[in-house]
């Protein structure tokens, strides 16, 4: 019953967030990885739901998020104060979900971004890039690093 109501509550807050923050930037899509080097549970060709928020367009706040979301879990990576930097690594906060919240060491590089820069009323943003421990994969031997490509559309709010 417990987990009943958590679930109810995140699900008031999520509505109750979404509706007070109606002039947000947000986009939603999907992303393909089209390579994975030393990766032990990634691979080429899985496909998530994809959410991205650039920094502070809009009523952003002043945290850059890309997300990949599959059936089983959930991982964000963050970025505050900046865009996540064209063809150069950046270290970034990153936060998984599965059975239960965890934080692990990530980076992510972007190698393409389409608009080169994105304003309030951009419609469709299209990124390729890297990201470097996805989903905190443990490696075989080596860092896992995937290679990404990524479609979004803006989300309204109503």
């Amino acid at each position: 019953m417990k987990v009943v109501a958590a679930i109810a509550s995140l699900a008031g807050l999520l509505v109750f967030t979404s509706l007070a923050q109606a002039d947000q930037v947000r986009f939603r899509g999907g992303m393909t990885l089209t390579d994975a080097q030393n990766c032990r549970s990634l691979f080429a060709g899985d496909t998530f739901t994809s959410a991205f928020r650039p920094v502070n367009v809009g009523d952003n706040p002043n945290v850059t998020s890309l997300s990949h979301l599959q059936e089983f879990g959930a991982d964000i990576y963050e970025l505050a104060g900046a865009n996540f930097l064209l063809k150069r690594w950046t270290r970034v906060d990153a936060h998984g979900l599965s059975n239960e919240h965890y934080e692990f060491a990530a980076a992510v590089k972007i190698t393409s971004q389409s608009p080169d820069v994105i304003k309030p009323d951009t419609k469709f943003v299209t990124l390729t890039g890297l990201i470097r421990n996805a989903a905190n994969d443990p490696g075989t031997g080596a860092d896992c690093v995937v290679a990404f490509r990524a479609a979004y559309f803006r989300r309204y709010e109503y």
